[in-house]
């Protein structure tokens, strides 16, 4: 929609993540008429709720759906979270509303050119090394998607210029619509199974990431991580191969899969006109991203390793592989 002046607009699913916050937000300052419904009730998202104080919404449902809030709505914003063939987003869609998401809200009004990443593991390493190299030379550089908050509260700053990094999950790139707007640029880090629980088999979780390289224009470049080169068959766009290990700089940060990150977030920016040099700064500027093997401290020559964003069994391995043969691993949940 163009114009959301009065139009009823249904977010379900407010979230703790700024994803939600963002889109009512903008969808308010545009007029629409706003109704949010999420499961979780005022205390679990408190802070949701303060970050929209002084925003008119029309209405607040909490602890709970409703049917009614879905059966006039012209269009759903559908939290990334929210499984596949959910009961309520279903007969919205059958009352003839519009499913859509805040990362397609904001691809549909981002001026600037976007790079997307998506994998396995490694996509906000990746992705936030894409961003320092942008920096580096010199240009304004936006980083959001699954790294949390909404790009949406700052889109109206951005001009043709600038440079947008998303790191876009499953989830998100599922709920995008046949009409969203795929990014120019895409990079998939890596691919083994993840998140079955929500996608119900490794075929969806696949076509759920293909997404991404099927849909986008045949302008486009398309960087496929090691191991996983037969995605290079459904890319649209032109693709690229990562940077050999020998062309990149000493990393601040310990792995082999971060040199792997380096060497996707080096092609990519070298095919979109990055010089080496700024490649080497930006690369050289990154640091451990909370909870991604961050060093924590060093106590009587014992390292602690804080991976706790480490949620697949491959992300385990390759940080085990990283840390090395004398690693005690502390592990726990599902």
């Amino acid at each position: 929609m163009d114009d959301w002046r009065n139009r009823r607009v249904t977010v379900l699913g407010l979230g703790r993540h700024g994803g939600g916050v963002g889109a009512v937000r903008w969808l308010a300052a545009r007029g629409a008429r706003v109704t949010v419904t999420d499961l979780a009730d005022e205390v679990g998202l408190a802070r949701s709720i303060a970050a929209l104080e002084g925003v008119p919404i029309d209405r607040w449902r909490l602890g709970g759906h409703d049917e009614a809030d879905f059966a006039g709505a012209e269009a759903v914003v559908v939290n990334p979270a929210i499984r596949p063939n959910h009961p309520l987003v279903e007969f919205a869609r059958r009352s003839g509303a519009a499913i859509t998401s805040e990362i397609e809200l904001f691809l549909a009004v981002c001026p600037a050119s976007v790079v997307a990443v998506t994998g396995t593991v490694g996509k906000s390493s990746t992705a936030t090394m894409i961003a320092r190299i942008f920096e580096a030379a010199g240009e304004r550089t936006w980083l959001g998607g699954n790294l949390g908050g909404s790009l949406l509260d700052v889109v109206d700053r951005m001009t043709r210029d600038d440079r947008v990094v998303l790191e876009l999950s499953s989830f998100q790139l599922f709920w995008l619509s046949r009409q969203a707007r795929m990014p120019a640029a895409a990079v998939l880090t890596a691919f083994s199974p993840h998140h079955l629980d929500w996608h119900g088999s490794i075929e969806h979780y696949r076509a759920a990431k293909e997404r991404l390289f099927r849909e986008q224009t045949s302008d486009g470049i398309a960087v496929i991580g090691r191991g996983i080169e037969p995605w290079a068959s459904i890319a649209s766009g032109r693709v690229v191969s990562p940077l050999n290990d020998d062309l990149l700089p000493e990393l601040t940060v310990f792995g082999a899969h971060q040199r792997s990150n380096a060497a996707i977030a080096a092609a990519v920016t070298t095919a979109l006109g990055v010089s080496t040099d700024a490649v080497v700064h930006g690369l050289r500027r990154f640091r451990d991203l909370p909870h991604r093997l961050e060093l924590i401290a060093e106590i009587g020559g014992r390292r602690f390793i804080d991976d706790s964003k480490s949620t697949s069994p491959a992300a385990t391995l390759a940080a085990l592989e990283a840390c090395g043969p004398q690693t005690w691993l502390l592990a726990g949940g599902a």
